[in-house]
């Protein structure tokens, strides 16, 4: 969860060009990390860094999601596209 979650995270902080919005979801686990190392690795810090690695995970999924639309050939994605009539 925590390797997935950072990724989607790096993710979001490259295609998103405000930088600053994404450092605030950085901010949790930079906390956590701190914490953590000053307690010696107690885990209850970790329940703050949740949230934000699901973020990071939705982002993720929604990545995979995107390639493979794309990865479709053209007439199979017209064929499956919602009508609007």
């Amino acid at each position: 969860m925590t390797i997935v979650g950072f990724a989607g995270l790096v993710v979001l902080a490259r295609r998103h060009r405000p930088r600053r919005d994404v450092l605030l979801l950085f901010a949790p686990l930079v906390v956590v990390a701190f914490s953590a190392v000053a307690s010696y690795g107690n885990p209850r810090f970790g329940a703050i860094a949740r949230p934000v690695l699901a973020i990071g995970i939705a982002v993720v999924m929604c990545e995979v999601v995107d390639r493979a639309r794309a990865s479709r050939p053209l007439s199979r994605r017209a064929e499956t596209a919602p009508s609007l009539r």
